[in-house]
């Protein structure tokens, strides 16, 4: 009974293993074909449309709750890696 398992096991690991067809150079087997459709038809996702800046970017009351929230989260979560200034730690800075 043992040998039949190990048998079955084999044969299933080297028909999963789906062949020896190697992707292409440069290619990734695991990304879309083709970038998503949108309903604009003058929107190219590739030109790098939709980067933040003043101009898009509308600033409401700052919530001192949250500041206090978001330093701590900066703190535990962050700071280990990231410095505020352009100086890589282990991360890009900020």
């Amino acid at each position: 009974m043992e040998k039949l398992f190990v048998l079955v096991s084999f044969a299933f690991l080297l028909t999963s293993c789906g062949g020896n067809k190697a992707p292409e150079a440069g290619t990734n087997p695991y990304s879309a074909a083709e970038p998503a459709a949108t309903s604009n038809p003058k929107y190219d996702p590739n030109r790098g449309a939709g980067k933040w800046s003043a101009e898009n970017v509308q600033l409401g009351a700052i919530d001192a709750a949250m500041v206090v929230s978001g330093e701590k989260i900066r703190a535990v979560k962050c700071s280990s890696c990231h410095k505020l200034t352009e100086e890589k730690l282990v991360g890009p800075g900020w």
